[in-house]
């Protein structure tokens, strides 16, 4: 198995783009809103407004509705519908596709809202501007422009490749890599080690259960984490057609895991093959190659590269992140049902906040909350601490990834409670009473502590008394 993160430079630019990926299909529904269409005549250029919404407790929810707005703004814009011209036979499984053919039009877009509304349906509106004429470019020369004006997703490679029964090839993770060559994407090789820094970190400071808690989760440095399995296997050769040959079969699936929701954001089983190569090829060898035509040959003409799906369908999951804002896990010790609620409604109301989903509750253990923002990671952190009202505070934060603990109090006096003058009594001047000259202590140590003061004395006073 081997590891491979691939890193871009943050560049600027304007380029078309949006979509997403979805690991299980949506029904999707689209309205346009009334258009605004100006034109551009030098340019030959439309404006439009359209709007996409899809099932708000989808995991892809975001990237389906912004991809139905695009779409339709097409439409709309410049009489196309991409997807009958992409030859897509259903939206939500071919997306990428729709993708790639809807950027030959889209000059620029621009969100106008987006956001999870309270009957559970997720909606994005945009505003793009549209050219008529015949796209140009393919799906390589799409990406590199994608590449060139955005930052490009972080992301490590881990397949496991098996050649007859053998683990150690590496011929499918070399050809993802050379593919990102291409795209212009540096690669960095490294390994995932976010899990163990954070269960050690939790453990140095002493918080065995959350260190348990946490030993199997994942804090990476990387975006995404694209694994998958090859298997390849060959026969004996055999006589095809008069001429001798060996035969080999390939089966490859991949994912791509968003490592903070750890949400499949990619899936992608390629249709199962099998090659007639020539005799004198050795298993290995013969395996190797059917592997690489596996990702590199289309089964069908007019298709494209089998292997390029799961590239697309990541670079349009990115972009969606990028302009619809990232969604942050945040974790929560010791939230229950009741306070998450109050949360997310007290949330979903602030400014650069598009939506809140409370994923899991557990109150004597962590808790998950998603938050759709186009804030930063500490600008968030303050907002929803003064959601709470500031009962939690920011323990750490880490790409899109936050830990919000409850705020410590303090084993000291109450600063509210009147202060101790120095005869040993404090008056409060407003009502002009006298309090005990004792500081106010904490609940669980000072009120036990007076309560029991106070019972040894009466016993002591009705006993000389007696």
């Amino acid at each position: 198995m081997r590891a491979i993160q691939l890193h871009t430079r943050k560049t600027i630019g304007a380029i078309a783009t949006g979509i997403f990926s979805s690991c299980a299909p949506l029904v999707v529904a689209i309205s346009l809103t009334p258009s605004t269409a100006l034109a551009e005549k030098e340019d030959d250029m439309r404006s439009v407004e359209a709007e996409g919404e899809a099932p708000g407790d989808a995991p892809n929810a975001r990237a389906e509705a912004l991809t139905a707005a695009l779409r339709e703004a097409v439409r709309v814009g410049v009489g196309v519908n991409v997807v009958d011209q992409s030859q897509v036979r259903d939206f939500q499984l071919d997306f990428d596709r729709v993708f790639t053919a809807s950027m030959g039009y889209v000059r620029n877009y621009k969100i106008v809202s987006s956001a999870l509304d309270a009957d559970g349906i997720y909606r994005v509106k945009i505003k793009a501007d549209v050219a008529a004429g015949t796209p140009e470019g393919n799906d390589i020369m799409i990406l590199k422009m994608l590449a060139r004006s955005r930052q490009s997703p972080r992301l490590m490679i881990e397949l496991d490749e098996k050649i007859n029964g053998q683990s150690g090839a590496t011929t499918g993770t070399e050809w993802f890599a050379r593919v990102a060559k291409e795209l212009g994407i540096p690669i960095v090789s490294g390994t995932p080690q976010g899990g163990d820094m954070a269960s050690k970190r939790a453990a140095i400071l002493k918080r065995g259960t959350e260190a348990e808690l946490r030993s199997a989760d994942l804090v990476s440095s990387y975006d995404y984490i694209l694994k998958g399995t090859i298997t390849a296997n060959s026969a004996e050769p055999k006589e095809i057609y008069g001429t001798m040959r060996r035969m080999c079969s390939v089966d490859i699936g991949v994912q791509i895991i968003d490592p903070i929701s750890r949400n499949v954001v990619v899936s992608d089983t390629l249709e199962a093959r099998r090659f007639a190569l020539e005799e004198a090829l050795s298993p290995e060898v013969a395996c190797r190659e059917a592997i690489r035509r596996s990702l590199e040959e289309p089964p069908d003409e007019g298709t494209s590269k089998p292997g390029m799906r799961a590239i697309r369908m990541l670079f349009t999951h990115w972009i969606a992140e990028m302009d619809l804002g990232s969604i942050f896990k945040v974790e929560f010790t010791g939230l229950d049902l009741d306070a998450a609620e109050e949360l997310r409604n007290t949330l979903s109301g602030r400014d650069k906040v598009g939506a809140v989903w409370v994923r899991s509750i557990d109150p004597a253990g962590v808790s998950v909350v998603d938050v759709e923002s186009r804030l930063d990671g500490l600008t968030l952190a303050k907002s929803i601490a003064d959601a709470t009202g500031k009962k939690y505070q920011l323990d750490r934060s880490d790409n899109r990834y936050l830990s919000m603990r409850p705020k410590a109090v303090s084993a000291t006096a109450d600063k509210t409670s009147a202060p101790v003058a120095e005869s040993g009594k404090s008056t409060d001047k407003a009502e002009g009473k006298t309090e005990s000259k004792f500081p106010i202590l904490p609940v669980s140590g000072g009120a036990v502590l007076l309560a029991a003061l106070s019972f040894t004395i009466r016993k002591l006073l009705t006993k000389n008394n007696a």
